[in-house]
């Protein structure tokens, strides 16, 4: 809490400064201004004479020849430390203001929920407030009714600035100079300790705004003559008591006037600062524009300056090429003059050889009758070479189309070939397949039948071994025979198949050889038949080569006899001109 204790003492430092500001300000008035008014005079006359019936030391009010001990309604002394150590009363007055100090304390630690800084802005906002409106209050002055009006508003003046904002914490006291008086020292105490912890509330509750500083400072000043402390009437002094009271209440309702004039000023000089810091900042925007301009047109007027230096050697040269310039041209009129001079020796010349021109002309015009009917000539000649060249580049053209149609029905007729010859080929290939199938088989049967045969015979032996034996039965011999008969029958069968099989063979092997040789002798035709359209074909294609190297050969010899025929006529023309 310490920053709670720097706010106590700096308020402490303020009122004090403020006391001796107004303390000062009312001695150096005593000394230039003296004259008081009737009402003040009446005043401090029946003060003098409560304080004189008051048993307490002399050394509780100044000397009247030092300083004025009551300027305007209210007089503060120049030593207040001196006077608070040798006056009772001071010392209730310090009291009072030790428990308004106290009071203050209290308000600031209720005030401690705030923000710190804007309690420190508020307080120091009030304080530069109250010491501006001081200074400014200062320095105005009121014309007062009397002959010295410029010293008595002087004086009214600074005593206004030192009331406007310590003398009401500071007149309890002094109005009581004695015990003796109607009010108090508890009283007067009680009432400096309110009017002190008002005016500390008053501070430290303001805000930083103007407007928040105005209310308040309107809520501080505005203490109706009501609010003032009442006092006791006493027999002795009621006119004096009387006069004290009305005294104060007219310097309180001045004060108000003043502090509601000083607020007024406050609002007006905020809103003109408000201004000012509008106009301030715009003006600021417009002289960083300036300057941005402003460094924009140096900078062109840098560019501008190397592009006139860009220019002045540009114009240098150009000068140096319009000198040379010059004296080619005098150079041109030197051998223009002397060209003028040859034409017209030309021109003589021409005037004498125009007869020889003449003759000239007549020659060159039969010399061009000869060409032009030299070059009709080619020119039929020319044609007759392009008719018989494109009939014959038709009939090349006829001639390749139908070899290209033979070449495709040959190519046709080879894959047609090929084709069957592959054909032949597979039905070679099945045709080995079932003579190496029919062989198979005849081996097969030509070992079934070995069996058979050999199985027989030893049937046969067994059967004549038997008929030796039994004396054999004539039924079983029927038997034997006919199944030999029936085994007979079946190798002849076998015999056949076998022989038709083995002449199907050959039949087969007849076949193929055939068509192995019908297919090479037909691979062989087309074959040459596929050479001799390659070599025709070939022979097609050198001969439109040929056609075609005729034909340009042909062109070449149009086209020089179309620049000689050109030239001859440039020539003719040229020597007819």
């Amino acid at each position: 809490m310490s920053w709670l204790t720097d706010i106590a003492g700096k308020a402490e430092n303020f009122l004090n400064k403020l006391d001796s500001e107004a303390a000062s300000a009312l001695t150096k008035s005593s000394k230039k201004h003296s004259i008081l008014l009737p009402h003040e005079r009446q005043f401090e006359q029946h003060t003098e004479q409560h304080i004189s019936s008051a048993p307490r030391t002399p050394q509780h009010i100044p000397d009247r020849s030092s300083k004025s001990w009551m300027a305007s309604s209210v007089s503060v002394p120049g030593d207040l430390n001196a006077y608070f150590r040798s006056s009772p009363t001071a010392a209730t007055a310090a009291s009072g203001a030790a428990t308004s100090t106290s009071l203050f304390k209290k308000t600031v630690a209720s005030a401690a929920a705030t923000p710190a800084h804007t309690r420190n802005a508020s307080l120091e906002h009030t304080i530069d407030f109250s010491i501006d409106s001081d200074y400014n209050e200062s320095q105005t002055q009121v014309v007062s009714s009397d002959g010295s009006s410029s010293s008595a508003t002087e004086h009214s003046g600074q005593h206004s600035r030192q009331s406007s904002v310590s003398s009401l914490a500071s007149y309890p006291p002094l109005l009581m100079p004695s015990a003796a008086t109607d009010f108090t020292g508890a009283e007067s105490t009680a009432d400096a300790s309110a009017y002190t912890a008002l005016r500390l509330e008053t501070g430290s509750s303001s805000s930083t705004t103007s407007s928040g500083c105005s209310a308040q400072l309107a809520t501080y000043v505005t203490v109706d003559t009501q609010d003032l402390p009442s006092y006791s009437a006493a027999p002795q002094g009621s006119m004096s008591q009387s006069t004290e009271i009305e005294m104060l209440r007219r310097e309180v309702s001045c004060l108000n006037q003043e502090i509601k004039q000083l607020v007024n000023r406050s609002t007006a000089s905020q809103t003109e600062l408000r201004t000012l810091r509008s106009s301030q900042s715009s003006g600021s925007g417009q002289l960083a524009g300036a300057q941005k301009k402003l460094s924009e047109l140096q900078l062109r007027e840098v560019d501008l300056q190397e592009c006139l230096h860009a220019k002045d050697s540009q114009v240098a040269v150009l000068r140096v090429r319009l000198q040379e310039l010059d004296d080619e041209l005098l150079d041109k009129n030197t051998l223009l003059q002397q060209c003028q001079l040859e034409n017209t020796r030309l021109c003589e010349g021409a005037s004498v050889s125009s007869s020889r021109h003449s003759d000239a002309l007549e020659n060159a015009q039969g010399f061009l009758s000869q060409a032009e009917s030299a070059l009709k000539q080619e020119q039929q000649q020319h044609r007759a070479s392009q008719e018989n060249f494109n009939a014959r580049v038709r009939e090349l053209e006829t001639q390749r189309e139908a070899f290209v149609a033979q070449v495709k029905e040959a190519h046709n007729k080879l894959q047609a070939e090929a084709a069957r010859e592959r054909a032949h080929q597979a039905q070679v290939a099945s045709l080995r397949a079932e003579v190496s199938s029919v062989r198979e088989e005849l081996e097969n049967y030509k070992t079934k039948a070995r069996h058979i045969l050999h199985s027989k015979e030893q049937l046969i032996v067994s059967l004549k071994r038997g008929r030796t034996d039994h004396g054999g039965g004539e039924e079983g011999a029927d038997l034997l025979m006919s199944e030999l008969t029936q085994a007979r029958e079946e190798l002849e069968l076998s015999r056949e198949e076998v022989c038709r099989s083995s002449e199907d063979v050959c039949r087969a092997r007849a076949e193929l050889a055939e068509l192995q040789t019908v297919s090479e002798q037909e691979q062989e035709s087309h074959s040459a038949l596929a050479r001799e359209l390659e070599e025709q074909l070939t022979e097609n294609r050198k001969v439109r080569e040929d056609v075609e190297l005729e034909a340009r050969h042909a062109k070449e010899e149009l086209r020089c006899l179309q620049e000689e025929l050109s030239r001859h006529k440039v020539l003719l023309e040229s020597k007819l001109q």
